[in-house]
């Protein structure tokens, strides 16, 4: 009688279709920081998405495919593939875990997403002067966050 894997691991992955879980955080905190596009700002998203995208005590990160997706997080992508539009790349990504991990897995994937679309976001106060005032998530971030988790087909951030 052979074992039965409890966690999802990387080789039950097509390289395609691991590329397409990899890409997904990535494409969703993008998303974040081109939502509401400054210069002064954007290293520091950026920087909060890498941070977010390795943290293996992140929410969601609890698990086999996760840990391995985040081990994975410093491969550079292959250049030459096509990249669909985010929103259908991150429906793509959910629908992918949903089909060949577990249900906590992929609780667990969409939860670490958007762990890191939190983390993009609130990484720089919106609006502020010199740091003073302003708010923590802009109005475009909010509404790009809620077309992630869309996408995710998950509750937003709160």
């Amino acid at each position: 009688m052979g074992s039965v894997s409890l966690a999802t691991r990387r080789d039950d992955f097509a390289d395609d279709e691991w590329g397409l879980l990899s890409a997904a955080p990535r494409i969703a905190g993008a998303l974040i920081v081109l939502s509401d596009l400054h210069l002064t700002g954007m290293l520091g998203e950026f920087k909060a998405l890498a941070v977010a995208l390795t943290d293996r005590n992140a929410d969601g990160a609890d698990n086999e495919l996760v840990r391995s997706l985040i081990d994975g997080m410093g491969a550079a992508a292959d250049d030459d593939d096509d990249v669909p539009p985010a929103v259908a790349l991150l429906q793509g990504a959910a629908a992918l875990a949903d089909a060949k991990a577990t249900v906590d897995e992929a609780a667990g994937d969409r939860r670490w997403v958007l762990a890191a679309v939190r983390a993009t976001a609130e990484a720089r106060t919106e609006s502020a002067v010199f740091g003073i005032g302003g708010e923590r998530v802009s109005d475009d971030e909010r509404a790009a966050s809620a077309d992630i988790a869309a996408a995710l087909g998950v509750a937003g951030l709160d």
